[in-house]
């Protein structure tokens, strides 16, 4: 039996030498499946007894090096939403190979957090300097400024450093921001936003005539332009917008070309995207140039001029001017860079708390009394924009908002040696990642009142708690039972509906977390929550679609911050007649 055996595996060796092209079509297909089961196999092993210091299971994929490329390019918040709880279950972060990158993705607060607190080594520096570039138009050499220095953010240098004080542009940019971004700076800026947002709508010709309905096709188109007219002059002064005709046309050009920057695709294949972004970075130093010439940047005051508008794009400027490779080009995308992280986001998230509160009238008179609580004394326009902020269900709407309308991916790498949190360890120069909105509905620790409110859902009063409803508030009944809700309710601590987000830090990060936070979250958080109750103080609106209509966002813009909604929606609007 045995010598027929050999003599029939010869025979068939030697009919598959003889027909090359059956054998790859026999190894095309095995070597997808052979990859694909020892993949599964070795990832469910680490799953299920990940020991101290394993590498995290692995997401399986078919195609050796290519791994998921074609799903994340396809769909990249659909694909990591798909992965993130499903394959291993909660709390077990996973790696995911794209093309030659293999990239981590965490999921638990707990474990969040310790990405942004475990190591002074962990640096958000590389994915930040691959969205200057490909953004914002940062060139090589500035690029190298970004990634180069190693002081970290803080007054006292890092152990080992050698860059000279001067170069040390992330601790000029935090110090900056936290002089001008807060306090009396920050007052200065948002009451000239208010003052310029009450402008524009005075000089809307749209909507001139106060008692007659107008119709209009799409909500969003309308209100982000004033809006960002507002904001723009507030930060930048007046004379980016009046130097420049088209600016406004242009950002937004650019805003939509921003998906296809992010992907890093060459100029030659999306000449549009790069064009737009031409355009506004001309209009930026075309500014400078005129501001420069009309002022002097070594005097920081006053807070605000009408050619630079806020100190802090002074003192910005006056930080990198000495910096090597930081000529005209640098400076116009650094400053790009700040206008979409600080205005368009803002101007976006603005828009969704009108479509939630029009998709649920109910919420109006409430929010009007809210409005009126912050009316200055003796005017019928000026709110204050202190007192709207601290307001409930303004609040409410703000953090429900930025919990389901920002899409980030909040990254980390160790440059120079292997990371562990918890049981797992982590190679040097590999990105370690968090989906804000995987963690904004991560069902450990977000409650949905047993199912009535879907976490994929924008529901105004999530982060209400009242003390005589043990699912109110925004945790999962876990997480209620570990932050001791209910013994403060019993105790008297807790004795009217509040408005809270206590313990929810490691599953709200819209604006990212530990020391490399968003600096202008403060600022963004006035021009959200002021610009909208400036439109509702001021407008009657009515929106022109069936019953049971639901915004969706863009996800084509995950990953760069704010999602704009999908599709138009028109609407009819008037002013509203005050008494």
């Amino acid at each position: 039996m045995t010598a027929p055996m050999i003599v029939n595996v010869r025979s068939w060796l030697a009919g598959y030498s003889q027909s090359p092209g059956l054998v790859l079509a026999v190894l095309i297909f095995l070597v997808p499946l052979i990859n694909y089961a020892i993949i599964s196999i070795r990832s469910q092993l680490r799953a299920r007894n990940p020991g101290h210091g394993c590498h995290p299971p692995d997401i399986p994929y078919w195609i050796p090096f290519f791994g998921h490329i074609l799903s994340v390019a396809a769909d990249q918040s659909g694909f990591l939403r798909k992965i993130t709880f499903v394959r291993y279950g909660i709390g077990i972060p996973v790696a995911v190979k794209i093309g030659p990158l293999t990239l981590y993705l965490l999921t638990t607060p707990e474990v969040v957090m310790g990405l942004t607190k475990t190591s002074e080594h962990l640096t958000p520096k590389p994915a930040i300097a691959l969205a200057m570039k490909n953004i914002f138009g940062t060139h090589t050499a500035a690029g190298r400024v970004y990634m180069n220095d190693d002081p970290g953010i803080g007054p006292k240098p890092l152990p080992g450093s050698t860059i000279s004080p001067i170069h040390r542009i992330w601790f000029h940019q935090s110090s900056a921001a936290r002089k001008y971004l807060s306090g009396s700076s920050l007052k200065t800026i948002s009451e000239w936003f208010m003052e310029y947002l009450t402008a524009e709508i005075a000089r809307d010709k749209k909507t001139a005539k106060s008692s007659e309905w107008v119709e209009l096709p799409d909500l969003y188109e309308f209100w982000k332009d004033v809006v960002f007219v507002a904001a723009l002059n507030a930060l930048y002064g007046p004379y980016l917008v009046e130097l420049n005709s088209q600016f406004i046309k242009d950002f937004w050009s650019y805003n939509a070309a921003i998906p296809r920057l992010m992907m890093g695709f060459p100029r030659w294949l999306t000449p549009g995207a790069y064009a737009a972004r031409d355009r506004v970075l001309y209009s930026i130093k075309k500014w400078h140039r005129f501001a420069l010439e009309r002022s002097d940047i070594t005097n920081t005051a006053p807070e605000w001029d009408e050619e630079w508008g806020s100190a802090y794009l002074k003192v910005r400027y006056k930080f990198r001017s000495p910096i090597e490779h930081m000529d005209a080009d640098a400076h116009a995308a650094d400053d790009l860079a700040l206008l979409v992280a600080a205005n368009a986001n803002a101007v976006m998230c603005s828009a969704w708390f009108i479509l939630e509160t029009l998709r649920e009238p109910g919420l109006i008179p409430k929010l009007l009394a809210e409005i009126e609580n912050a009316r200055k004394l003796g005017s019928t326009s000026h709110l204050d924009i202190d007192v709207l902020c601290s307001q409930p269900l303004l609040q409410s709407m703000y953090a429900e908002t930025l919990r389901l309308r920002i899409g980030l991916m909040i990254n980390r790498t160790s440059q120079y040696h292997e990371v562990r949190i918890g049981p797992w360890k982590f190679p040097p120069n590999r990105p370690i990642a968090i989906s804000s909105i995987a963690a904004a509905t991560n069902p450990r620790l977000w409650g949905d009142r047993d199912g009535e409110r879907s976490l994929n859902e924008f529901w105004a009063e999530r982060f209400f708690l009242y003390p005589n409803d043990k699912r109110s508030g925004p945790w999962s009944a876990q997480r209620r039972a570990e932050l001791g809700v209910d013994e403060k309710i019993e105790k008297g601590e807790i004795n009217k509906p509040t408005f809270t987000m206590d313990g929810m830090s490691g599953g709200w990060i819209p604006y990212g977390a530990g020391e490399f936070m968003c600096p202008g979250r403060h600022l963004a958080k006035q021009e959200m929550v002021g610009s909208f109750a400036v439109f509702l103080d001021n407008y009657d609106v009515e929106v022109l679609l069936p019953d049971g209509w639901v915004p969706e966002p863009d996800m084509r813009y995950f990953g760069t911050g704010a999602l704009p909604p999908k599709k138009t929606v028109p609407f009819r609007i008037r002013r509203r007649v005050k008494s």
